[in-house]
């Protein structure tokens, strides 16, 4: 099997060579290792940039604390020890947050009011106020409210059945209203006194 790219070219590495005795030492130690970092890294989490982040972390944070390293042949599990705890904070910040899809976000209906939900709610509201009394609550405690036909019988009084018979008698009427098609408007030069 051919090996995979390299997550970050250590070409791409600067140039220590005139760097501090710490800076070479850290790199001689990363080197043979940084190979099966990328490996694990591709494996552990989804996506290339997902894995070139979490390496390029691990990296930044073995050089911050190689200075508690022990002995050199303790470097590996050092090394990945870090890796690992670095993709399980990305697994949990995006268990937390989630991945965000560009187009699963833009599928998604919005929560705010459409244009027309005001016209919409304004023609349910005048609709409502043509009802009688009885039938208006009784829709809204039901549809609106959310109540139960018996918490409705305790605000309304009466029996189960004269609930249940003013939803229904209601309900008939507001579709009977919303179903009404208001007269068009008429242009100026349509009205007949216009002419």
């Amino acid at each position: 099997p051919t090996p995979a790219p390299a997550l970050f070219p250590l070409a791409s590495v600067p140039d220590f060579s005139s760097a501090s005795a710490r800076q070479t030492a850290f790199l001689a130690l990363y080197e043979p290792a940084h190979e099966r970092l990328g490996r694990f890294c591709r494996a552990r989490v989804r996506g290339e940039d997902d894995a070139r982040d979490v390496a390029a972390e691990t990296v930044l944070r073995a050089y911050e604390r190689f200075d508690e390293l022990r002995a050199p042949a303790a470097f590996v599990g050092f090394l990945f020890g870090i890796a690992v705890r670095v993709a399980q904070e990305r697994e949990r910040r995006g268990r937390w947050w989630g991945a965000f899809s560009r187009v699963d976000a833009e599928a998604r209906p919005s929560p705010a009011p459409g244009p027309d939900a005001h016209a919409e709610a304004a023609l349910l509201y005048a609709a409502l106020a043509r009802l009688p009394a009885a039938q208006r609550e009784a829709v809204i405690l039901f549809d609106l409210a959310d109540l139960s036909l018996e918490d409705i019988q305790r605000v309304q009084g009466g029996s189960l059945s004269g609930v249940k018979s003013r939803l229904v008698r209601g309900r008939e009427a507001l579709a009977r209203l919303l179903a009404e098609r208001p007269a068009p408007i008429s242009s100026p030069t349509s009205h007949p006194a216009a002419r």
